[in-house]
């Protein structure tokens, strides 16, 4: 008979992994439908912060010389800080569009060992993802309002990782994003956007078991320009 944590662990797996499917579904069927002579490409550009949510990345519990201890013997929990956005869009039809965005943020991960001691050292979170915005406000008007669901990957680095493995996990993501352009002729639009991920991270370090493993929630929060390559609207 399987322990509960097993059991927690193999039902977040699930989870994630059928999220994910769906998403990568809709990002094929997306591409699938697109109408070309509609599509356009645009770039952008944002800053954010990063924000860690939920459990450490890695929480072990035991005991030191035989005996039990009220603290993790080994822990490791990720510090929100500033980040820094890459994206490129293709427009597929008024509503519908295919996202690619490429994530930094440097930070410092927090480390307690066996005894006790807290120990922070620098590390860097890369995120990877592809999303379908999709349009909730009118085609030609000048507000923007989306929602985009997707999928990523998330990868963790730097000294506060030196030794770890495990440190690249897939993850769900849904974006919420408003902002505008100035009028409807405007290639340079603005947007904030809300990022919320979803991902199951376990990990492997020295000749240790692998640690137990947990979803993990981070947050992205950003504003930042879009320039678009379509051509402006002719005035009638």
């Amino acid at each position: 008979m399987r322990s509960r944590p097993e059991g927690d662990a193999d039902a977040a797996q699930r989870m994630l992994r059928m999220t994910s499917r769906v998403a990568l579904s809709a990002l094929v069927a997306a591409i699938t439908w697109a109408s070309p002579a509609g599509a356009q490409l645009s770039l952008g550009t944002s800053y954010g912060v990063y924000l860690p949510f939920g459990h450490p990345l890695i929480r072990e519990v035991g005991g030191l010389n035989g005996g039990p201890v009220p603290y993790p013997v080994f822990e490791k929990w990720q510090i929100g800080a500033l980040a820094m956005m890459a994206r490129v869009g293709y427009q597929l039809r008024p509503r519908l569009g295919v996202d690619g965005k490429l994530s930094l943020s440097p930070g410092r991960v927090d480390t307690r060992d066996s005894l006790n001691e807290v120990v922070e050292q620098s590390a860097v979170v890369s995120i990877a993802s592809a999303r379908i915005p999709i349009l909730l406000t009118r085609p030609v008007s000048t507000t923007i309002v989306q929602v985009a669901p997707g999928i990523a990957v998330i990868h963790r680095a730097g000294k506060a990782w030196s030794g770890v493995l495990g440190t690249t996990d897939p993850a769900a993501v849904l974006a919420i994003g408003a902002g505008g352009t100035l009028d409807r002729s405007s290639k340079i639009s603005s947007r904030i956007e809300v990022e919320a991920y979803l991902s199951y991270a376990q990990f492997n370090y020295g000749p240790y078991n692998p640690t137990t493993g947990s979803l993990h929630y981070d947050l992205m929060v950003s504003i930042g320009f879009d320039y678009s390559f379509r051509r402006p609207r002719r005035r009638r």
